[in-house]
């Protein structure tokens, strides 16, 4: 089922599809390992629309809510 890593459980896991986003910040989570077909996984939501924390190749990284919202995953079960 295709969304946007924003609305991933915690604990769920996916494969990123797509990134909308603006070119520079693209790259820069490219080179912290955040590539299209990349497997990750949501190990922490922060209340009130805060940072996601994401598990990708085994390195924590924290994501914001509005870039959260721009990246479109493929949900596994």
């Amino acid at each position: 089922m295709n969304t946007t890593l924003a609305r991933l459980d915690k604990g769920k896991t996916a494969v990123i599809k797509e990134m909308n986003l603006d070119n520079n910040i693209k790259r820069r989570l490219m080179a912290l390992g955040l590539l299209p077909s990349s497997f990750l996984k949501v190990l922490r939501i922060a209340p009130f629309k805060g940072a996601i924390l994401i598990d990708v190749g085994g390195c924590p990284l924290a994501i914001s809510h509005d870039l959260a919202e721009k990246i479109l995953v493929e949900e596994l079960e």
